[in-house]
């Protein structure tokens, strides 16, 4: 199963997601996920090969994980 998303981090550590997994992508909303500790900007975000995790790496050398909720 391939799951269709989009994620992008900020200059202020927050990730915005997007699911494009929709008839219509374009009206799709973003989750934004955020923690209190992160707070610098996003890097680099990677997706596990079942896309049940993502890992976003900050400025200041932090790793930070989300887990897909089902």
């Amino acid at each position: 199963m391939q799951i269709k998303v989009l994620a992008l981090g900020n200059q202020i550590g927050k990730v915005y997601v997007w699911d494009l997994d929709l008839e219509d992508p374009t009206q799709s909303k973003p989750i934004i996920l955020t923690h209190p500790k992160c707070y610098t900007p996003i890097r680099q975000i990677s997706f596990t090969r079942d896309g049940n995790t993502m890992l976003a790496v900050s400025d200041n050398a932090t790793i930070w994980r989300w887990d897909r909720v089902k």
